[in-house]
C-alpha cells in the first residue's frame, strides 16, 4: 500500500471517502517536492485538525456528564426528601449512570455538531428527560409516567428520517459505553492506592470515549450517506 492510500485509509476514519480522496489528491499536486516526510507531516497536521473538536468534546463531556447527572440527584436526595426513601435510593446508580450517559452524549453532539443538528437537539431533549427522572423517580407512580414519556419520546423520533437516524447512533453508542463499563467494572480498584483518583478519570475518559466515537463514528456515516443520495439524485 502506497503512502496515498494509506493516508486516505486514515483519513476516512474521520471524514467521508470523497473528502480523503480529495484532501490527499490536493496534498500531491501542491507539493513541490516528493519528500514523503513533508507529506506525513501535512496529513498530521489535518488529522489534528479534524480530530480536536472530537477530543474537546469527549473531554468535555466527561466531566460535564458528571456534574449534570449528579447535581440533579443530590437536590432531589437534599430538597425533596429523597433520604427519606431508602429503598428507592438503592436505584439511584441506574438512573444517574443513565443520565452521564445521556448528558455525555448531548454536550458531545453539541460541540462537534452546533445547537441546530437534529442529534444535538434529540439527544439534549433525552438528556433533560434523564435529568428529570433523576429527580422524580422515587416518587408515587413516576416509574409508569416516566416510562410512558421516554416510550412518547422514542416513538416521535421514529417518526421522521432525522429521528431515527438519531436512535440509530445513540442506541449503539449507549451499548458501547455501557460494556466498556462493565468490562472496567471487573478491574478491582483499591481506594487506598496511589493516584485512585486518576484511575478513576481514565477509566471516565475511557467509557465517554467509546460512547462518542460510536456516536460520532455512525451519524457521520448517515450524513455521508445522505449526501452521496442527493448527489446522485443531483446528477
Amino acid at each position: 500500500m502506497d503512502r496515498a492510500s494509506t493516508a486516505e485509509w486514515i483519513l476516512r476514519r474521520l471524514v467521508n471517502p470523497s473528502r480523503a480522496s480529495e484532501i490527499v489528491g490536493d496534498l500531491l499536486e501542491t507539493q513541490s517536492n516528493n519528500s514523503k516526510v513533508h507529506f506525513w507531516r501535512s496529513i498530521t497536521r489535518i488529522l489534528l485538525i479534524l480530530v480536536w473538536r472530537t477530543i474537546t468534546g469527549i473531554l468535555v463531556a466527561s466531566i460535564a456528564g458528571v456534574f449534570l447527572s449528579w447535581i440533579p440527584f443530590a437536590f432531589a436526595w437534599t430538597r425533596l426528601g429523597l433520604s427519606g426513601h431508602q429503598e428507592s435510593a438503592a436505584n439511584a446508580y441506574f438512573y444517574i449512570f443513565g443520565s452521564l450517559l445521556l448528558w455525555i452524549a448531548a454536550i458531545f453532539s453539541l460541540i462537534n455538531f452546533g445547537f441546530r443538528n437534529h442529534l444535538a437537539t434529540l439527544t439534549f431533549l433525552a438528556a433533560l428527560l434523564g435529568a428529570v427522572a433523576t429527580c422524580t423517580y422515587w416518587l408515587p407512580n413516576a416509574t409508569l409516567i416516566l416510562f410512558a414519556a421516554a416510550l412518547a419520546f422514542v416513538m416521535l423520533s421514529l417518526s421522521s428520517a432525522s429521528g431515527r437516524q438519531v436512535i440509530a447512533a445513540l442506541v449503539p453508542a449507549l451499548a458501547a459505553a455501557a460494556s466498556m463499563f462493565y468490562l472496567l467494572g471487573k478491574i478491582r480498584l483499591n481506594p487506598r492506592w496511589p493516584g485512585f483518583g486518576w484511575l478513576l478519570l481514565t477509566e471516565l475518559l475511557l467509557v465517554t470515549t467509546a460512547e462518542c466515537v460510536v456516536l460520532s463514528s455512525i451519524f457521520q456515516r448517515f450524513n455521508a450517506n445522505e449526501s452521496t443520495s442527493k448527489a446522485h439524485a443531483a446528477g
